[in-house]
């Protein structure tokens, strides 16, 4: 495709499935954007069981690598395989805080934001030691001002994100949580996302990574060979 953009791509592909009067097993798309997606992106039950390992070395970058879970289950439990003691995190969504004071205990600190105003004031009743705003997250800048002004530190961005945010897991959530990861991406700079979403879940199950796909093809086609040969 000449245009390398994320929901360009992702309508037009799914345009051309419902336009299928039989299902294709596999659609290969031609795309630099799509590619980095798919090495980045994780479904959350792949991580927990081994079937998918995160990167040896994972440094701060806008394009983060990104956990999909759908259940709370699911993205509080993430916090074992990503969060160091040093870490500065964002939780946007934290709702009643709960996660925000898991992360908050594993991590240095995490600040904890949500676009309720009565929200935030009931999750520092409840978790008064914790730093909540209200904040909406598709406004990054201001994300990106709550370290200084919640925590008295002039560094930027956080090192990890988790986003709890409505309608990210509807039919038609998986345009607009992608374009909200790739803005706290960009913004934030990250090492990873966690992101709590049945689309982007079900996109993570999905959209693979040709190159693992490749290496696989290859390794049984010389198993194969192999069985013959000795055959």
């Amino acid at each position: 495709m000449g245009l390398d953009l994320y929901m360009t791509q992702l309508v037009m592909a799914h345009e051309m499935l419902q336009c299928c009067t039989r299902q294709p097993r596999v659609m290969i798309v031609k795309s630099k954007k799509l590619y980095s997606l798919s090495r980045r992106l994780i479904h959350s039950h792949k991580l927990f069981d081994g079937s998918s390992l995160l990167p040896s070395e994972m440094a701060r970058t806008s394009e983060p690598v990104i956990i999909a879970a759908m259940k709370v289950e699911e993205y509080r439990n993430t916090h074992t395989y990503l969060v160091k003691e040093t870490d500065a995190i964002l939780e946007v969504g934290c709702h009643f805080g709960v996660t925000t004071k898991l992360l908050e205990k594993t991590g240095r600190f995490c600040i904890g934001v949500d676009i309720g105003r009565k929200i935030i004031r009931n999750a520092k009743k409840q978790h008064p030691e914790i730093a909540f705003a209200v904040g909406d997250a598709w406004k990054t800048m201001d994300l990106l001002k709550f370290r200084r002004e919640l925590k008295g530190d002039d560094e930027l961005g956080f090192d990890l994100v988790y986003v709890d945010v409505g309608g990210l897991s509807g039919s038609d959530g998986q345009i607009e949580s992608i374009s909200l990861l790739e803005a706290l991406g960009c913004a934030l700079q990250p090492r990873a996302i966690v992101i709590k979403s049945l689309c982007m879940r079900e996109l993570a199950s999905r959209l693979k990574f040709w190159p693992d796909i490749h290496d696989r093809i290859t390794a049984k086609q010389d198993e194969s060979y192999c069985a013959e040969s000795t055959s």
